[in-house]
């Protein structure tokens, strides 16, 4: 190895990465620090400007490598097992080329940044390993934190601060959260990031947040999740204090967080019980998460306050759809109005000319074939389930139900997909039990969380081919006539 760094080194050659990371016989902390001298030394010497080949392509070289060994050193660091002495040289890789970036080109060290920060919110990391990096990239991200400036890495610098909770980064993280000028993603990613440092940090952020006037909704579902990050009986509790205050988009969001765990379910269920909440609020996804939970008392407080909840095909649904399509032919409907229907009953789910979240089918131009179909699909959803879009259901060893659609399966963990578009990493040793439904996640019984004129109304705007309001828009074939006067 010596032979080969010294041969380059003297004829001012570099070898790309992507031939440098096919030598997965030589460790890569060999590779690592043969090779660092390569850049620090090699191709920052006075002699750079005389090499034959362009400066340009040697520094996109230079940072290709470098980049490409970061991912490598960040790998093994996080598969290094229970093997601390690996564990920790892999983390001093890393952290040492970063600042070798961040030293040759700042502007290149953002994308590293953001790979990490990336990698350490898929989770599976353990405590030790983040105290370790947190020990090691606090002193690095200080000067990008303190010295904060709207650019790729400082932003990078302040999102990775915070996913390792570390203490400098709050008061940075704050101020962005509550800054209009920053861009609405920016905020919210910074806001999701509060809810590690405890509730007295990000709790009068959040009131401050929705206190504004026409908050945006990414941000208030920001609000949602960096409270939901809080403890259990912590979270409940500020969960239902926020309800009334968010979107009736966002609210759904809160009650699916709320109807996971045994504790906050109860709150949930007394706080409907007391008259605080309508039982409307409760869906029928929600309150089979509840029944999952296996506890008696909670599932006959349920039937008590909501009523009893089927977990197999229901055979009846074809009197629903009979009497529904009678009321379509009868009544008429308002597609505008069918609008703020559909972002509270479809959207967590569902997306629509571009609105919603892709948890279930896209339904833009799928589904909605004719207007039997349509009622088909929204009343008997477990009629025809499409492929991959079975609902599969997790307990965790915490006691925790998380329900949704696989998106990913291997032997160390499962993601889900689940209602409001967000992804649920499970890491197998946290699973107590898991287990497939057979039965869409879409729930039965969609009719009873609508009015009957709001029915109509989402009959309405889902029976138009177009958004409501579009040159040359035509219902769907079979629309009842009645149902656009």
């Amino acid at each position: 190895m010596k032979r080969i760094t010294s041969f380059l080194t003297t004829r001012r050659i570099i070898i790309p990465a992507v031939f440098m990371v096919r030598w997965t016989s030589i460790p890569s902390m060999t590779l690592y620090h043969d090779w660092k001298f390569i850049l620090e030394d090699g191709l920052r010497s006075p002699s750079y400007s005389t090499l034959p080949l362009s400066p340009y392509f040697l520094d996109f070289m230079k940072l290709s490598f470098a980049f490409t060994l970061l991912v490598c050193m960040l790998v093994s660091s996080v598969q290094a097992g229970d093997d601390r002495s690996s564990d920790d040289a892999g983390l001093d890789a890393a952290v040492d080329l970063l600042e070798l970036m961040l030293d040759v080109s700042p502007d290149a060290a953002g994308g590293s940044i953001e790979a990490l920060t990336n990698k350490l919110a898929e989770g599976g990391l353990s405590d030790a390993r983040k105290s370790a990096l947190r020990k090691r990239l606090s002193p690095l991200l200080a000067p990008l934190i303190k010295d904060f400036q709207s650019d790729e890495l400082h932003q990078s610098a302040v999102l990775l601060a915070g996913e390792l909770a570390i203490p400098e980064a709050q008061k940075t993280l704050r101020s962005i959260a509550l800054d209009k000028r920053q861009p609405t993603s920016f905020r919210s990613s910074c806001l999701r990031a509060m809810g590690r440092y405890g509730s007295e940090s990000v709790i009068p952020v959040v009131d401050e947040i929705l206190t504004q006037q026409a908050s945006p909704t990414s941000l208030q579902e920001a609000s949602v999740d960096a409270i939901a990050s809080l403890p259990a009986d912590e979270a409940s509790h500020h969960l239902l204090a926020i309800y009334p205050r968010v979107d009736a988009s966002v609210a759904p969001r809160i009650v699916d967080i709320l109807s996971g765990r045994k504790v906050s379910a109860q709150q949930l269920l007394e706080a409907i019980a007391s008259g605080r909440f309508p039982p409307g609020i409760l869906g029928a996804n929600q309150a089979m998460r509840i029944k999952a939970l296996g506890d008696d008392d909670l599932t006959k407080r349920l039937e008590s306050v909501w009523g009893s909840i089927r977990s197999e095909r229901n055979p009846q649904r074809t009197e629903v759809l009979r009497a529904v399509e009678q009321l379509a032919r009868a009544k008429s409907g308002d597609p505008e109005r069918g609008w703020i229907v559909y972002r509270r009953v479809c959207a967590q789910c569902h997306q629509l000319h571009g609105e919603g979240h892709a948890v279930g089918p896209e339904i833009t131009r799928n589904g909605r074939g004719n207007f039997e179909q349509l009622l088909s699909n929204i009343l008997d959803p477990n009629l025809v389930i499409g492929t991959g879009f079975v609902s599969t259901t997790v307990l965790t060893v915490d006691g925790q139900v998380i329900a949704g659609v696989v998106t990913e399966k291997s032997d160390d963990k499962i993601v889900l997909k689940v209602q409001g578009g967000r992804v649920e990493t499970i890491l197998s040793d946290d699973i107590e039990s898991e287990r497939q439904t057979g039965l869409s996640l879409m729930p039965e019984g969609l009719e009873k969380q609508m009015t009957e004129q709001e029915l109509l109304d989402l009959l309405a705007l889902l029976s138009l081919e177009m958004p409501p309001g579009s040159s040359g828009n035509r219902t769907i074939s079979g629309t009842p006539a009645n149902l656009h006067p």
